[in-house]
């Protein structure tokens, strides 16, 4: 399976760099363009099936995407953002630790882990052969980049699509 992760497009909170988790927010003006810039870019690739959250934003840019490649469309609520708790509507400040998020009722890096693992390993047997597009959130985006190599050290901008392939690690330590 080859797996193309494309993280939602832009927000307002997105732009005024306000940490959005779980609330559900929607696309701004720039998110649809770039929406519809990828829906573009897409549109000669052989993508047999979409994954996305069904959040707001997220679902926003996979049914713009999905007008142009028309291909089956799948909403899967393991592909929703990661719970930051009380951080949420409050700004980034630079990396927060896993621990302040706990704290403020927010999911462990360990539970976000898990069930990004265990939707990979679930469409790679069942798309083998396939090219499969996610759309989801930045959490889940650097969950995916450690499910294949083992670290989270790219950032995938709003509305950006990074391609993965060959075998997921599988049960590797839980990131921390």
């Amino acid at each position: 399976m080859t797996l193309l992760f494309m993280r939602h497009g832009q927000t307002e909170w997105n732009a005024r760099r306000l940490i959005q988790g779980r609330t559900d927010i929607p696309l701004n003006a720039t998110g649809r363009e770039q929406a519809c810039a990828q829906a573009a870019a897409l549109a000669g690739m052989a993508v047999d099936i979409i994954y996305a959250s069904p959040m707001l934003r997220a679902r926003e840019t996979a049914e713009i995407i999905n007008r142009v490649v028309d291909v089956p469309l799948c909403f899967d609520d393991r592909l929703i953002e990661r719970c930051f708790g009380d951080c949420e509507g409050k700004p980034y400040a630079g990396q927060l630790s896993n621990a302040a998020f706990i704290q403020g009722g927010g999911e462990s890096l360990a539970v976000l882990h898990e069930r990004v693992l265990c939707f990979l390993e679930e469409i790679a047997d069942r798309h083998a052969g396939q090219t499969v597009l996610v759309v989801a959130h930045g959490g889940v985006g650097r969950m995916v980049q450690y499910c294949y190599h083992g670290e989270r050290t790219i950032r995938i901008e709003n509305g950006e699509r990074v391609k993965f392939s060959g075998e997921l690690l599988g049960r590797i330590p839980p990131v921390r």
